[in-house]
């Protein structure tokens, strides 16, 4: 985590020399003798992951007021008085990480931890927080915001988990019962899609498996297409996607380097004999056997990712698509 310290008098520079023993961070202190530190932010709000003010509340509000965009994408901002009482959470408490940073910064200095976040001060995990932590997908940031309006507020809200794992919060419903009409709303932890008739938060963890077959020199393009058919055909959520395979004769295929690069995620492949290890397969071909030395490629590389298999296969232009899907516990 990259972070920049501001500090504007004596006491203030004195405690951010001791943020810089904050082994677990890349700190950059900047005291106003030495920088025109309103110059500086601008810059600083698009290249820093944390901008910490040792000043007034007011100075810091007034510096970051015109470069506020949004909690997706703006930086923590912390305050810390001057004299080193109070270490405040600003902005980006969730996704940004201000509260933990606050927390954390709070036992090195000794202080009072200010963190007014409705969440936090009902010991509820938000949802963004959560989704962070696991590395899930959120489908829409809003839905965050008007379930924990709702959960504050007392309603009962029903979660889904096909991962097992659920944010920390005794106060959620635990329940696969989609139809019920007790749920004001629903934390939704899956990479199926389904539709709701009340408020949904959904949450996409990267869970899908694709093993892919494919003729020498196939454009990323049309990997792709065949891809979100294959996704759209199993009814999953092309953000799920975790994993690619293949044969060990496909490591060097472009298009499904740069479809992997694409999509952020690991291309693995496998050998012949670890291919041929999976005896139980749906479809086999003769034809792949002679020219490959394998029955299949698409479908025994899902599988070798491991999870249940989704899609057996689906074929078009020259592509071969197998998925699987690991659940909890799997």
């Amino acid at each position: 985590m990259k972070i920049v310290v501001y500090s504007f008098s004596k006491n203030g520079e004195e405690i951010g020399e001791k943020l810089l023993d904050l082994g677990a961070y890349e700190i950059c202190h900047k005291r106003s003798k030495d920088y025109k530190i309103s110059k500086e932010v601008e810059s600083d709000f698009k290249e820093y992951d944390a901008l910490i003010f040792i000043s007034s509340t007011g100075i810091a509000v007034r510096m970051i007021s015109k470069y506020i965009v949004s909690k997706e994408t703006d930086p923590a901002v912390l305050v810390i008085d001057d004299m080193g009482r109070f270490t405040i959470s600003l902005l980006s408490g969730h996704i940004g990480g201000a509260n933990e940073l606050t927390l954390n910064i709070s036992k090195v200095l000794g202080n009072t931890p200010v963190v007014t976040t409705a969440t936090d001060g009902r010991g509820i995990e938000a949802v963004d927080v959560f989704a962070k932590r696991m590395g899930y997908k959120i489908d829409n940031l809003a839905k965050v915001k008007d379930l924990m309006s709702m959960r504050i507020n007392e309603g009962k809200i029903h979660c889904y988990s096909e991962t097992g794992e659920y944010p920390s919060d005794d106060g959620l419903i635990r329940s696969d019962d989609f139809e019920s009409r007790e749920a004001d709303g629903w934390i939704y932890i899956s990479s199926d899609l389904r539709e709701f008739n009340t408020p949904v938060c959904r949450l996409i963890p990267r869970n899908v498996n694709v093993g892919i077959g494919c003729r020498r020199g196939i454009k990323r393009s049309t990997l792709e297409t065949v891809l979100l058919k294959a996704f759209d055909l199993a009814k999953l959520d092309i953000r799920g996607i975790g994993r690619i395979a293949s044969i060990e004769d496909k490591k060097d295929e472009e298009g499904i380097i740069e479809l992997a690069k694409k999509y952020g995620v690991d291309f693995i492949t496998f050998t012949r004999d670890e291919i041929n290890s999976v005896k139980d397969l749906r479809e086999r071909s003769d034809f792949v056997r002679e020219t490959m030395g394998v029955y299949a490629v698409s479908e025994p590389s899902a599988i070798l990712l491991g999870g249940e298999l989704i899609l057996t296969k689906y074929k078009e232009d020259g592509v071969t698509i197998s998925i699987t899907k690991k659940r909890g516990g799997q």
